[in-house]
């Protein structure tokens, strides 16, 4: 397998996912959104870092809200899906991965998001991109875009 750092927009995605759900993170416990954000982050970096024996610092983070896609469509959920199953493909490449506090909230995330997927009649080809959240991340034009493709 093969691992990347996410970037910072995708991390944001995610705090501001972990923000809307009804307690899959302890967000208060750990400190808010940006101590959250870093968290993920370290998890990332420490994935990477091990997968490619390296010794890179975890950036500092500092959360910048985001709008998330329409959850009441099956593009949006679907792109929150793949956007958590990233991260998690990406982070899991380290020892302290199986179980972990990390693993285990964003194992809910994707969870809660696969299931509202599947009770709104969609999958995860309902979003038709990869599971990249990019830099210039407008949740406008993922239903757009999904639509356009048909």
């Amino acid at each position: 397998m093969s691992a990347y750092v996410v970037g910072r927009r995708h991390i944001d995605f995610l705090v501001a996912a972990f923000l809307a759900s009804d307690g899959l993170a302890p967000i208060r416990e750990v400190g808010g959104a940006d101590h959250l954000g870093g968290i993920l982050w370290h998890g990332n970096v420490t994935s990477v870092n091990h997968r490619y024996c390296e010794d890179e610092p975890t950036p500092p983070y500092t959360y910048t809200p985001l709008t998330l896609p329409d959850l009441t469509t099956a593009e949006g959920l679907a792109y929150a899906y793949k956007a958590v199953r990233g991260y998690r493909y990406q982070s899991c490449e380290h020892p302290g991965w199986p179980g972990c506090d990390v693993d285990r909230w964003t194992a809910a995330l994707e969870l809660g998001f696969k299931t509202a997927l599947t009770a709104a009649g969609g999958n995860e080809r309902s979003h038709r991109g990869g599971w990249d959240v990019p830099p210039d991340y407008d949740p406008a034009l993922i239903v757009v875009t999904e639509r356009l493709a048909r």
